[in-house]
């Protein structure tokens, strides 16, 4: 049985029989790469070829210039003169410089979000200094820039020669939708966000409601015209010993509104349901099951999620991506060779691509080099 990649993601995630797994072991952060360069890889090397990464298409949230855009539209732009735009090295997403020291630089970025940046790890998370909502007329305004229908929420990419490529091509489509707690926390900050539950219920509901219909229309375009494969919606919810707000919380303000998101894209032939989220997510796995998601990814070693251990728990239910304790890489190779075999013993039974459990900090290359060998050589055994 020979399977192209898109055929082969989808069906590990199915828990179907595949020829191999997929091999997609993580992707360095910007101080990873710029040590890796004075260790030996070649400056002009692509991580992913070098070692022969399986490719996927993604598109949505994440994109730096969006072919679907979620975003505020029209973006933020400070007022005032004499702003200049920050380096695209030092933010996610183009941003206005609003202050400047030696080892700082405040900026606002498009999303009307105020923060503090490192200028030596830009990849580090900001210091966020001030959101964008902070009461009901703040959010009625911002909802103005988030018209699902307005016709620059797709590239001028998109056409029929762009639809038949994503029809046709073997690689896997994935597209993410920036989530509910994901936008809130956006909108307003985490701390914010939080208190609004107790402090201004009333729109919270109002802000998960209209953040519902504003997925669904925003993305049907898509969903109608094209074999999305997978969608992951990025959520981000919870810290290094369990979620940021109450199972009952979620199951009260969210969970109605993901039910409904799912409904429309499992109807949509969506294969493939993740929600993403950094931290412990041992609390909310059940209620991603009754919401309808497959899976998640990316499944962190340091916040006590263990791949095995939810496995014997969910069985088949539950189809993860990632898992693979990052922490490993600065230390010996026996460890990354253990935690390779205590992870990959779940692999038979399908369901669980292993990937360096988030984005691949500053180790030794030739630690990483030696796990993603040790990985292939599994795989393609």
């Amino acid at each position: 049985m020979k399977l192209n990649a898109r055929e082969r993601f989808i069906s590990c995630l199915s828990f179907k029989r595949v020829d191999r797994l997929p091999f997609m072991p993580g992707w360095p952060l910007a101080e990873a790469l710029d040590r890796w360069h004075s260790e030996g890889l070649p400056s002009s090397t692509v991580v992913d070829d070098y070692f022969g990464f399986d490719s996927w298409i993604q598109m949505g949230a994440g994109e730096r210039y969006p072919t679907i855009d979620f975003g505020p539209i029209p973006r933020y732009i400070p007022t005032g003169k004499g702003h200049k735009t920050s380096p695209d090295s030092l933010t996610a997403h183009p941003a206005w410089v609003v202050g400047e020291d030696e080892r700082t630089m405040t900026v606002i970025d498009e999303f009307g979000i105020t923060q503090r940046i490192v200028k030596d790890t830009p990849s580090r998370m900001p210091q966020f200094v001030e959101f964008p909502v902070k009461k009901v007329e703040d959010w009625e305004e911002m909802k103005k820039r988030f018209n699902p229908s307005d016709p620059r929420r797709y590239s001028v990419r998109w056409g029929e020669e762009f639809i038949e490529h994503l029809n046709t091509v073997d690689l896997p489509v994935k597209m993410n939708l920036p989530g509910f707690f994901w936008k809130g926390r956006e909108f307003m900050g985490i701390e914010n966000f939080l208190k609004a539950f107790f402090t201004q219920p009333r729109l919270v509901e109002d802000m998960m409601e209209f953040w519902c219909d504003f997925l669904i229309d925003a993305s049907r375009k898509a969903v109608e015209t094209c074999q999305i494969d997978m969608v992951s919606i990025w959520e981000d919810m919870a810290y290094k010993t369990g979620p940021h707000l109450s199972p009952r919380m979620i199951e009260e303000y969210i969970l109605p509104h993901w039910k409904k998101v799912i409904s429309f894209l499992k109807k949509k032939n969506v294969n493939v349901l993740f929600c993403e989220s950094d931290g412990n997510i041992n609390q909310l796995i059940p209620l991603w099951l009754e919401a309808g998601f497959d899976g998640s990814s990316p499944m962190e070693a340091a916040a006590e999620n263990d791949a095995v251990a939810i496995r014997k728990k969910y069985g088949k239910k539950f189809a993860m991506i990632g898992n693979i304790d990052k922490r490993v890489l600065l230390y010996e190779k026996e460890d990354i060779d253990q935690e390779l075999e205590y992870k990959l013993s779940i692999v038979e039974e399908g369901g669980f691509i292993p990937k360096i459990d988030h984005g691949v900090p500053s180790v030794p290359f030739e630690n990483f080099e030696y796990c993603v060998q040790r990985l292939k050589q599994y795989i393609f055994r």
